[in-house]
């Protein structure tokens, strides 16, 4: 049970870190200035700026947006609402599963 969770935990984890500099945020006061809380702690910083919420059908964690925006939604949702993008997608449009790649 200990390295599902694990995986999980890492996979959040490097999606997390990925987000941070994708978002160039990797460079914020927060890691650099050696008074703060997450000083050349990208790792920590990400975990603690970013939700991450478990797909209700696929399993797969994703990206749910900045904790702060989260924290005025507070904790009352139906959890079978938690779809990440791509089950979103091919929810609405079916067809996506069966249509053949078009080389171009």
């Amino acid at each position: 049970m200990q390295a599902p969770i694990r995986e999980v935990k890492d996979e959040v984890r490097r999606k997390a870190v990925t987000r941070l500099k994708f978002e160039n945020k990797d460079k914020d006061s927060e890691i650099t200035d050696p008074d703060s809380k997450f000083y050349q702690d990208e790792e920590g910083y990400a975990m603690d700026k970013y939700n991450y919420y478990e797909c209700h059908q696929c399993k797969k964690p994703y990206f749910g947006g900045e904790r702060a925006c989260g924290a005025a939604a507070g904790d009352s949702f139906d959890p079978e609402e938690l779809i990440c993008p791509g089950c979103a997608a091919v929810s609405r449009h079916p067809q996506l599963l069966f249509r053949p790649a078009k080389l171009i």
